[in-house]
């Protein structure tokens, strides 16, 4: 699905696929407002929460990519960063999280189901993926991909660290993206 902004109205949209991603839109990572209000508080809808969702929107921006952050809500789920990052021809959302009750998962496996279109990825701390049950690691498997990264921490000391370590993993990604669309063409 994709959203185009409305002529006339900036803050509508109508389905279409794939999401396209604008510079100058307000819910692009390149807008420097929503990087202002870091750990404020979590119910500031359109701002960067915390130290880990800022680590991702650097380390797409160290990639010179863009994404939407928490643009439109599909099913009840309200995707951190849709991204102009494709696999194949799955358009790329990266979800930093840290806990995992099944509700969560359970919503996240419908959207999956419904939206094909998209490629959900994981971010969580080492921490929150040894905690996890093997079960529920083997169902998030099943609809989603999952990078796990070491000391993915709320703090500010350790971001440059995540967005390093998240940097590496998108840079694969595009590489990835590169050879399917090389494959593709034959």
């Amino acid at each position: 699905m994709k959203y185009k902004n409305m002529l006339n109205n900036k803050d509508s949209y109508l389905y279409v696929f794939p999401v396209d991603i604008y510079k100058d839109d307000k819910h692009s990572i390149n807008n420097r407002e929503i990087h202002k209000r870091i750990n404020e508080g979590n119910n500031l809808d359109g701002y960067i929460k915390d130290y880990r969702e800022e680590a991702v929107s650097k380390a797409l921006l160290d990639n010179h990519r863009d994404a939407y952050y928490e643009f439109a809500t599909y099913s009840n789920y309200k995707p951190d960063f849709i991204t102009d990052i494709f696999v194949g021809k799955r358009q790329v959302i990266l979800e930093p999280h840290v806990s995992f009750e099944k509700g969560y998962v359970r919503k996240l496996k419908k959207f999956c189901n419904e939206y094909t279109n998209f490629a959900l990825i994981f971010i969580m701390p080492d921490k929150t993926y040894k905690s996890l049950d093997k079960n529920m690691v083997n169902e998030i498997k099943q609809f989603s991909t999952i990078w796990v990264v070491d000391k993915f921490l709320n703090n500010p000391e350790q971001m440059k660290h995540s967005e390093n370590i998240i940097s590496k993993k998108i840079r694969k990604l595009i590489d990835k993206n590169k050879s399917y669309a090389l494959y593709e063409r034959f």
